[in-house]
């Protein structure tokens, strides 16, 4: 071996022997002894759950934010009546369940004024039938829409219905204020409405008020009329365009209140009953105004608020010169059907004044109908009458139904 070749031999020798010495300084002390390894994801040992899938994964800047609101926990609920926990009547007794109401008996001779009344004998009337079954089914009614309401400031939806909404709490569509009911067998004119109930259901305060009559010992007979049976009337606290204000409750089984005594709306202020001049169980509702007398009511259910997602339709049946048509059919149709049919009110010959809103001017009204376009149709002198209205939740529409005035004949030269 040369001098060159071995120069080169020790010089690899130092490089290995080097290489060695640096290995063995930064050898590890515990080597031989097994470590644990560190995951880089969660270990999953089961079924893969969403909060793990999110805590894999991580929440991305450009993922869904989580909501900062509160979702509500249920829908709204319009306000109505509170519902008695008393039964509003005491149970009968084992040998009575014999029911004491007329179901689907027409009303005759309800309410009518001290001069027609004069020849009923109001002791005697009968109940047509008297029916030993279970008592009819309770009625499914819309809640009614809060109050005071006037969305139109021409409305005046002030009063609450004096029948809670899980009972019949509008009135009798074949009786309606200021008519003088079915055509075959007319009735006197009527000043209020009629809800028929059961004996024994709650009446309510429609406002708050004052009592000023209820029927009692001492006065047993309002206004010298026995044909109202047991009444209470309410003045209330409020006016209207500077007039006072009253609603009469009639035919009462019994009166829960007494004169004098102060009530709040929706307070029990009697019962359903049959007495008076009746052809069935109802609580005959009365709105005066002016003066708390018979020639002062007026249609109460432009009084009382429509139920939710219902509207009114008022209107008037005029001849050529704007003179009220009594007693004129008047048909409510949506899409080519017939929904309702009323009358005008009927002013001649009844007695006492049927009286038109101060407001709306009236002579009929369709009372709860639901929102939506319609078309109201009458008949004058043989000529189709008609005008499209659309009706909104908890408004009055008003329509005039009036034929084309009669042309003019132009004089010969």
């Amino acid at each position: 071996m040369g001098r060159s070749s071995f120069a080169a031999a020790v010089i690899l020798f130092a490089a290995v022997a080097g290489l060695v010495a640096l290995l063995s300084s930064n050898a590890d002390p515990n080597a031989g002894v097994l470590r644990p390894v560190v995951p880089t994801e969660p270990v999953n040992t089961g079924p893969s759950q969403p909060w793990q899938d999110i805590l894999r994964i991580g929440v991305s800047g450009a993922g869904t934010p989580i909501p900062t609101v509160a979702l509500p926990g249920q829908n709204f609920v319009v306000p109505t009546l509170p519902v008695d926990t008393q039964p509003t009547s005491a149970p009968l007794p084992a040998g009575e369940l014999v029911q004491r109401v007329v179901i689907d008996v027409p009303l005759s001779g309800v309410t009518a004024t001290p001069a027609a009344l004069a020849a009923f004998d109001t002791t005697t009337v009968p109940i047509a039938t008297r029916l030993a079954q279970t008592p009819r089914p309770v009625p499914t009614n819309p809640p009614s829409l809060p109050v005071p309401l006037a969305i139109d400031p021409r409305d005046h939806y002030w009063f609450v219905r004096p029948v809670d909404a899980d009972r019949t709490n509008r009135g009798l569509d074949y009786y309606e204020y200021g008519t003088d009911g079915p055509r075959e067998d007319p009735y006197p004119i009527h000043f209020g409405i009629d809800i028929a109930n059961e004996i024994g259901t709650t009446v309510r305060a429609a406002g708050d008020g004052v009592v000023v009559f209820a029927t009692s010992e001492d006065t047993p007979i309002f206004q010298n009329s026995p044909s109202y049976g047991n009444v209470v009337v309410i003045e209330h606290d409020y006016v209207y365009q500077r007039q006072p204000l009253w609603t009469l409750y009639a035919h009462l089984e019994a009166p829960l209140v007494t004169a004098g005594e102060r009530v709040v709306t929706g307070q029990a202020i009697g019962l359903v009953g049959n007495t008076g001049q009746t052809g069935g169980p109802h609580v005959h509702f009365e709105v005066r105004m002016g003066a708390n007398t018979y020639g002062t009511t007026f249609n109460p259910v432009l009084w009382l608020a429509p139920y939710v997602n219902r509207g009114t339709i008022a209107g008037k049946v005029v001849d050529e010169r704007g003179n009220f048509i009594d007693d004129a059919d008047v048909s409510l149709v949506i899409a080519g059907a017939t929904r309702d049919v009323t009358t005008t009110y009927v002013f001649r010959g009844s007695g006492s004044t049927v009286n038109p809103d101060p407001v709306w001017g009236e002579n009929f009204v369709f009372s709860d109908v639901p929102i939506g376009r319609y078309e109201v149709v009458t008949t004058i002198n043989g000529r189709r009458i008609s005008q499209t209205v659309a009706v909104r939740q908890g408004v009055t529409s008003f329509v005039e139904l009036k034929p084309p005035e009669a042309e003019v004949a132009t004089p010969s030269p």
